[in-house]
């Protein structure tokens, strides 16, 4: 459980669900809730990643970085159509397709 926000992550399935209290929630929903608390570090080339752009986010406290352990190290997931979640025990990494995204992102950062 995440600041009210439980999340199930799959590794062999490679998938992330969320629910809160009022039951299931979105995927999008999820992963900017989840996200939300993160700052935004910096686009990072996309390697090995399930879409054209990643950006990187820091936990902005211990507690935050909690959730490494509900989620398999090193394996992209997906939260959403085009929207993939993972992170490497430092860093939780959100790939998408949107160059768009990635601008406006890190103009507001």
């Amino acid at each position: 459980m995440y600041e009210g926000l439980a999340v199930v992550a799959c590794g062999n399935c490679r998938e992330l669900l969320f629910r809160d209290s009022h039951g299931p929630v979105t995927g999008r929903v999820g992963l900017a809730r989840l996200f939300g608390d993160f700052d935004l570090v910096s686009a990072l080339g996309a390697l090995g990643a399930p879409a054209k752009e990643v950006l990187a986010y820091r936990p902005p406290n211990a507690k935050a970085k909690r959730i490494f352990r509900w989620i398999p190290e090193a394996v992209w997931l997906q939260g959403a159509d085009g929207l993939w979640l993972a992170h490497d025990g430092e860093f939780l990494l959100l790939a998408h397709g949107s160059p768009w995204l990635t601008r406006h992102l890190l103009d507001g950062a």
